[in-house]
C-alpha cells in the first residue's frame, strides 16, 4: 500500500484506559497510536490483538511531550514485531516530523491527520446521518448529513491532539480566524502550546454569527493578522463553501500585507480547490468526502420530496445543535410596546428630539468610552415644552396609581441629578409634575461625578424619613445607583425609606431594568419604559463604508459617501441641516397616517420606535428552552406598508435573525411582491435599503437578482440624489457579497477589480 492509502485504525492509550477504532475508509495500512501524558509506554501491551496480527501495518506513535520515547523503542525491539514503526512529532512552526523507530516506514502525515480527525468524529458521534429526516443548515442548505466538530472534543486531550496539527503554521504572533466559537478549545490548546514554547500567540477572531459577509470576514482577517501579518483561518466544516471562499477572497485582497497566510478546512463536503494556501484535512486527495452535499434550498432538495425524510430539522447557528422545527420561533416587532409609547414618539418627532450618534449630556464618560450614543432622546429639552409636561403628568400619575402601594407621594426629600435640575424649564416642569410625585417637596440636586453627597444634601438626608430619587431619563441607571448607594452608605443607621421614579427609562436590555428595580426593592417606577439597544446600525454601516474604495464612484456618489460617513461618525453637515437617515429618503420624509407607532413621525423617530419594538420582542417571553427566535420578515412585510418602518426593521435586524422562510424561492417572491406593491416613492427608499441589507447578509441570496433588477429600473432617469444612493448601496452590496453587475445588464466578469481594504 502506498502512503496515500486510506487509514486503517486509530488507538488512543490514555491514563484512563485504551480506546481503539477502525476507521471505515478502505483498506489502509497505517495504525495511528496516540499515547497521552501520564500513560506509561508499557501500556502498548494493551494494543488490540488485531493490530499486532497485521504484519503489513505501519505503526505510527505520538508520545505526549516526547515522554517515554526510549522506552517505546526498547519495547518494540524486545517484542520483535514484524511491522515497521515510527514516531510522530509536531515542532512549532515546521511540518510534522516522522522519525523511524523500527524499519523505514513511509507514512504520509496527512493520512495520519485524517485518521485522527475521523476517529475523533466517530468516537464523539459527531457525524449525524439520520434516516427519517434531513437538516437545514445555517446557510440555508438542505443536507442529509451534518457534522458538529465540537462533539469530537470529548476531553482536553482531544482538543490538544487536534491542535498539534495546527502548530505547523504557528509562528510568533500568528493570529487565528475561526468560523465558529465551538473551535475555541482547539485554539486555546494551540495558544497554550505556543506560550509553553516561548512563542507569543496573536489575536483570535471568531465568526460567531452566520451568515457573514465579505466585509465582516475582511475585518476579522485584518484583526487576527495583527502588525506582523500572520494569520491562519480555520473552517470546521465546509458545506456550501461560502465562508471558505470569503476567507480566501479576504486573504487575496490583503495578501500584500500578510505573511504566508493559510486557510485550514478540517472537514470538507467537496473536493478541495487546488490552491497552495489551503489545506484540507479530510477528505484526502482522491477520496470521497465523509459527508454528502445537499441542495441550496427546498426547491432543489430531493429529501423534501421524500416521504421518508421530508421532515426538516434546522441547525441552530449559535450552538450548531439540531432543533425541532417548533424551536425556531418567528416573532414580530412588539405591538404592545408601540401602543404604550406612540405618544412619546410623536412628541419626539414634533420637537425633533431624537439624535443619532450623539454625545450624552450626562457626565458619565466612564460608561461611554466613545462618548457617542446610537440614539439619544432629548428628554432634557422636551421638559421645557408645555405639551410634553401635560403628557408627563399623565404618565407619571398612571405609573404611581398602578404601583399597588410600592410608591408613596408623601416623601419629605426628593433627590434629582444636578445636571437635570439645571436644565432649562425644569422648575416649570417640576411645578407641573410634583402633584403626582411629591406634592410637599422641592427637589434638591446631587452630583453624579462627586464621590459623596454635598453637605447640603447630607444635612437634608439626616432629617428625612422617606426619600424619592427622581430622574428625567435613565439609560444605564448610573444616576439612580449613585444616589441609592450614596443614601445607603451615608445613613446606615438611619432607617430611610427609599423609592425611585423615572420619567423615561430606556435601558439597553430588560435585564438591566430588572436589576435596577431589584436594587430598589421593586420601589422603582417609570412613566415611559422602552428598551433601546446600545448597538449602532450606523456604526455597522460605517464599517462597510470604511472598507470601500470610493475612487470607483461617480462624483455624486462620492459626495453621498462622504455625507454618510459624517452621519455615521456623529458629525454635523456643513450647512447645519440634519442629513437623511435612510438612503433614498428626503430629510423631511414622514411616516404615513394610521401607524401604530404614531402619526407623521420623522425618520429618526421611526428608527427609534422600531428599535424599541424589536428589542421588546426579542426579550419578551424569554425562556430557558432551546428556542431560536427569528423575525418573520414575510409577516412584517405584509403587516407594514410604510417604507420607513421596513427600512428601520432592516437596519435593526441581525443577519442571523432574518427569517425569509424555509425555501429560497420564498425570499425571492416576498421581495418581488413587496417592491411590486410599493409606490414609486416607496421604492426609492426600499431598493437602496434592501441593497444595504443584502451587503450586511440580511437578505437571502435568492432575492439578489430581483433587487438588482429594480435598482436598474430606478437608476434609469433618476434624479442625481437617488442615482447616487442606488450607486453607493449597489457598490456596497457588490463589495460585501462578491458579485459584480453593472446597470447595463452586462456581467463585468471575474476580472473586475475589487475594492481593497481602505
Amino acid at each position: 500500500m502506498d502512503s496515500h492509502s486510506s487509514p486503517h485504525a486509530y488507538v488512543s492509550i490514555r491514563s484512563g484506559g485504551v480506546r481503539s477504532f477502525n476507521v471505515p475508509r478502505g483498506k489502509g495500512s497505517v495504525v495511528f497510536i496516540d499515547v497521552s501524558a501520564g500513560a506509561e509506554a508499557e501500556r502498548i501491551r494493551e494494543l488490540p490483538p488485531t493490530v499486532l496480527r497485521e504484519p503489513r501495518a505501519k505503526l505510527l506513535f505520538r508520545v505526549a511531550r516526547g515522554e517515554g520515547e526510549d522506552d517505546l523503542a526498547e519495547i518494540l525491539e524486545r517484542w520483535d514485531l514484524p511491522m515497521e514503526a515510527a514516531l510522530l512529532s509536531h515542532p512549532l512552526g515546521a511540518p510534522p516530523a516522522i522519525t523511524p523507530l523500527r524499519g523505514e516506514p513511509e507514512i504520509d502525515p496527512a493520512a495520519a491527520r485524517a485518521i485522527e480527525l475521523e476517529a475523533l468524529l466517530e468516537w464523539g458521534k459527531a457525524i449525524w446521518r439520520p434516516q427519517r429526516y434531513h437538516f437545514r443548515l445555517p446557510s440555508g442548505e438542505h443536507a442529509p448529513e451534518f457534522a458538529k466538530l465540537s462533539d469530537a472534543i470529548r476531553a482536553p486531550r482531544d482538543a490538544r491532539v487536534l491542535a498539534h496539527w495546527l502548530l505547523q503554521w504557528a509562528h510568533p504572533d500568528t493570529g487565528f480566524v475561526v468560523d465558529t466559537g465551538t473551535l475555541t478549545p482547539v485554539i486555546e490548546a494551540v495558544q497554550r502550546m505556543m506560550v509553553e514554547a516561548d512563542s507569543p500567540p496573536g489575536p483570535v477572531a471568531v465568526l460567531d454569527q452566520y451568515p457573514r459577509n465579505s466585509v465582516d470576514v475582511d475585518t476579522a482577517v485584518e484583526m487576527a493578522a495583527g502588525d506582523r501579518g500572520r494569520v491562519v483561518a480555520v473552517v470546521s466544516v465546509n458545506s456550501s463553501g461560502a465562508v471558505r471562499d470569503r476567507l480566501l477572497a479576504a486573504i487575496d485582497r490583503q495578501r500584500e500585507s500578510l505573511s504566508n497566510p493559510r486557510v485550514i478546512v478540517m472537514l470538507d463536503k467537496h473536493p478541495p480547490p487546488a490552491r497552495p494556501d489551503i489545506d484540507t484535512w479530510s477528505p484526502l486527495p482522491g477520496e470521497a468526502p465523509l459527508l454528502r452535499g445537499g441542495a441550496l434550498g427546498r426547491d432543489d432538495c430531493e429529501h423534501c420530496r421524500s416521504a421518508k425524510r421530508a421532515r426538516i430539522i434546522p441547525i441552530n447557528p449559535y450552538t450548531f445543535d439540531g432543533m425541532l422545527p417548533a424551536q425556531l420561533v418567528p416573532i414580530m416587532p412588539s405591538v404592545s410596546d408601540a401602543r404604550e409609547n406612540w405618544r412619546l414618539w410623536e412628541v419626539c418627532s414634533e420637537q425633533e428630539a431624537v439624535a443619532v450618534e450623539s454625545r450624552s449630556v450626562a457626565p458619565v464618560p466612564a460608561l461611554r468610552a466613545s462618548g457617542l450614543m446610537p440614539i439619544r432622546l432629548r428628554i432634557d429639552e422636551l421638559i421645557a415644552r408645555p405639551e410634553f409636561r401635560a403628557l408627563a403628568v399623565e404618565r407619571l400619575g398612571a405609573a404611581v396609581a398602578t404601583a399597588d402601594g410600592r410608591f408613596r407621594t408623601d416623601a419629605d426629600l426628593v433627590l434629582v441629578p444636578a445636571h437635570e435640575l439645571g436644565c432649562e424649564g425644569f422648575a416649570d416642569f417640576w411645578a407641573a409634575v410634583k402633584g403626582a410625585v411629591a406634592p410637599a417637596c422641592e427637589p434638591i440636586g446631587f452630583s453624579i461625578e462627586a464621590e459623596g453627597f454635598e453637605p447640603e444634601v447630607s444635612a437634608r438626608l439626616a432629617e428625612a424619613e422617606r426619600v424619592t430619587i427622581f430622574a428625567v431619563g435613565a439609560v444605564s441607571g448610573w444616576s439612580l445607583q449613585k444616589a441609592l448607594v450614596g443614601v445607603q452608605h451615608a445613613h446606615r443607621d438611619h432607617n430611610l425609606e427609599i423609592q425611585g421614579l423615572v420619567l423615561h427609562a430606556r435601558p439597553a436590555t430588560a435585564r438591566e431594568w430588572q436589576t435596577l428595580q431589584n436594587s430598589f426593592g421593586n420601589a422603582l417606577l417609570a412613566g415611559f419604559h422602552s428598551i433601546i439597544p446600545d448597538r449602532s446600525p450606523l456604526a455597522e454601516e460605517r464599517t462597510l463604508l470604511q472598507n470601500l474604495d470610493p475612487s470607483r464612484l461617480s462624483s455624486e456618489a462620492t459626495a453621498l459617501f462622504e455625507q454618510r460617513l459624517r452621519l455615521c461618525n456623529g458629525e454635523s453637515e456643513p450647512d447645519g441641516q440634519p442629513a437623511s437617515l435612510f438612503y433614498g429618503a428626503d430629510a423631511a420624509v414622514q411616516l404615513t397616517r394610521n401607524s401604530i407607532f404614531g402619526q407623521r413621525l420623522d425618520a429618526r423617530a421611526v428608527y427609534t420606535a422600531v428599535a424599541a419594538a424589536m428589542a421588546r420582542s426579542r426579550e419578551a417571553e424569554a425562556t430557558t428552552a432551546p428556542e431560536f427566535r427569528v423575525f418573520d420578515l414575510a409577516g412584517i412585510a405584509r403587516s407594514y406598508y410604510d417604507p420607513l418602518i421596513l427600512a428601520a426593521t432592516l437596519r435593526w435586524l441581525y443577519a442571523h435573525e432574518s427569517w425569509w422562510g424555509w425555501r429560497s424561492i420564498e425570499a425571492e417572491r416576498l421581495i418581488a411582491a413587496l417592491l411590486e406593491r410599493a409606490t414609486c416613492e416607496d421604492r426609492e427608499i426600499l431598493v437602496p435599503e434592501l441593497l444595504l441589507a443584502y451587503a450586511q447578509g440580511k437578505v437571502h441570496e435568492a432575492a439578489k437578482e430581483t433587487i438588482l433588477a429594480r435598482a436598474e429600473q430606478l437608476h434609469r432617469g433618476a434624479e442625481p440624489e437617488l442615482a447616487a444612493a442606488i450607486e453607493l448601496t449597489r457598490t456596497l452590496a457588490e463589495r460585501a457579497a462578491d458579485f459584480a453587475l453593472d446597470f447595463s445588464g452586462e456581467d463585468e466578469g471575474a476580472e473586475t477589480p475589487r475594492a481593497g481594504v481602505a
